[in-house]
């Protein structure tokens, strides 16, 4: 199948290592661009223990899935949900029972999605390891944007990640560095932000910083368009601000940042 989407730009949220908050990224990216104005889909690729539903907050309202569009594509359009509360955040739920996929099937289903939605963002969220990433052409992926949290093994996962999705084509690599943690790094428990880059070889796309606020607050379905002074709120805002365009500094209203303490 071949798809026009060059009024689309998909976004691949991916990290070979799990556990590091990559729905997190892609559920709260995608409320924030929403409110930017900009109309997003987010997909859940995760086939196996899929978890964006929850963190959205629609798990109970979600009749069908990707299983049914991968079955037939004629039910993309009844596959994607209007999120409550905007007209611009729709989502699509992963399979409800784990469902063998082959990369041409992926593929055109994704396409499906995103012809039916017509959307400015597709975020695609995928488990950890790279089995979802590494079946989709480079052609459908604009960017990928891999997600590490402060911990030298993820940033080793990082570098992997990369490795391997500029093997397979994906020529825009971005780094999003999660729940990261300005003490630490600040007295020498953790690495500085300079040193995660030089490690990952990718260029930073953003810093979210540890936010216990936005942690709670997910497991209630409340993303962080919806909570006042969260830590992380600037964060997500520059990171969506970047991806359409806007030249702002990466520690933007971050409270905590000091310039001079943040690159040991």
């Amino acid at each position: 199948m071949s798809v026009n989407h060059e009024n689309c730009r998909t976004l691949l949220i991916t990290s070979c290592k799990g556990g590091i908050g990559k729905s997190t990224v892609a559920a709260n990216l995608g409320a924030t661009l929403a409110a930017m104005g900009k109309r997003v889909l987010l997909i859940d690729c995760d086939f196996g223990s899929r978890c964006l539903d929850l963190i959205l907050g629609c798990e109970n309202e979600i009749v069908y899935d990707m299983g049914d569009v991968i079955a037939d594509r004629g039910q993309a359009e009844k596959a994607i949900f209007h999120l409550p509360g905007t007209d611009n955040l729709l989502f699509c739920a992963a399979p409800a029972a784990m469902t063998e996929v082959g990369k041409e099937e992926l593929a055109d289903t994704i396409g499906a999605l995103i012809e039916a939605a017509k959307p400015d963002f597709a975020i695609l969220d995928t488990a950890g390891g790279l089995s979802i990433p590494l079946l989709l052409p480079p052609t459908l992926i604009d960017t990928a944007i891999i997600v590490a949290s402060h911990q030298p093994v993820s940033m080793r996962a990082a570098e992997k990640t990369a490795t391997l999705l500029s093997a397979n084509g994906i020529a825009e690599l971005k780094l999003v560095v999660n729940s990261f943690d300005f003490a630490s790094a600040k007295d020498g428990r953790r690495a500085g932000i300079l040193e995660m880059i030089d490690r990952s070889h990718v260029p930073l796309l953003g810093i979210v910083p540890h936010d216990e606020a936005l942690l709670h607050a997910q497991e209630r379905g409340v993303k962080i368009t919806e909570l006042t002074n969260a830590l992380s709120a600037p964060a997500f805002s520059n990171i969506a601000k970047r991806l359409t365009g806007e030249q702002v500094p990466i520690f933007r209203g971050l409270r905590y940042y000091h310039r001079r303490n943040a690159y040991l």
